[in-house]
């Protein structure tokens, strides 16, 4: 295929990454088709939501030059291997999915029928359909696989860079970035509903926090009484803490960013 060549692609999965990526496909210079699910009526509400596209049959997708399998990382080798036992043209299709924990080797039943294979991972948490598409333009995607998957991803307005070898420490830093930090937030938001204040105060704390931490490195974002020293404050949380353990261990860390015993 050349280059510049408008794909026309198919996504297996229309869940909440797959029904995003299929709205980016067609406000792109690529055509979605469509696509299906497990469950058929679960494939035609995406399909209403995004607007366009069908639901095709497996054995369908050998219409598009790319399908995009976006399916629980269990599962992704278990489509590939069915996807391997159709009548597809295989030397002409690139079948892409969208784990961040797995490599192009859980599509190795595709290879192995002369298809390409990549790996499009996007770092943005897709928690509903209106929100992922008002806010996940401009964020990064990790991509293993052909070098024109790069220009794709611009395409559908992601920041595309290669993914790392080692997948598992890859995905845990992504974890510590979206739903392990939530975890974290979650205490914020347990006190502030003990104590009657609104949740968004110390959302908006958090937030700018976050900001900071794009102008400057860590050790000049951290603020708090280890900063300042104040020893006696922090015995005071230790008395009030919900996880007075955690409190350590995430003190023992500040400290360590700090350069402070």
């Amino acid at each position: 295929m050349a280059e510049d060549f408008r794909r026309k692609i198919a996504i297996i999965g229309l869940g909440r990454v797959g029904s995003v990526l299929a709205r980016l496909i067609s406000e792109s210079p690529h055509q979605f088709l469509g696509g299906f699910s497990r469950r058929p009526s679960r494939a035609e509400d995406a399909l209403s939501r995004i607007g366009t596209g069908r639901l095709l049959e497996p054995g369908a997708v050998g219409e598009a030059d790319v399908v995009i399998i976006s399916v629980p990382d269990s599962k992704i080798g278990q489509v590939a291997g069915d996807l391997s036992s159709l009548s597809l043209p295989y030397g002409n299709m690139t079948f892409i999915h969208c784990s961040g924990s797995l490599g192009r080797e859980v599509l190795e039943a595709l290879e192995a029928k002369g298809a390409q294979t990549g790996v499009f991972h996007p770092l943005f948490p897709f928690i509903e359909f209106e929100f992922s598409l008002e806010n996940v333009r401009g964020s990064y995607v990790a991509i293993e696989g052909p070098e024109w998957l790069f220009d794709f991803a611009k395409d559908l307005g992601f920041l595309p860079f290669p993914a790392p070898s080692k997948k598992e420490l890859y995905h845990l830093g992504a974890v510590y970035s979206s739903g392990l930090l939530l975890a974290l937030l979650s205490f914020s938001m347990e006190i502030a509903d003990e104590l009657k204040i609104p949740r968004e105060a110390y959302l908006k704390l958090a937030e700018a926090a976050l900001r900071g931490s794009f102008e400057f490195d860590l050790s000049k974002a951290i603020t708090g009484p280890w900063k300042r020293g104040d020893e006696e404050v922090i015995k005071k949380h230790l008395e009030v803490s919900r996880d007075p353990a955690l409190y350590l261990r995430l003190l023992e860390r500040i400290r360590k960013i700090l350069g402070k015993d």
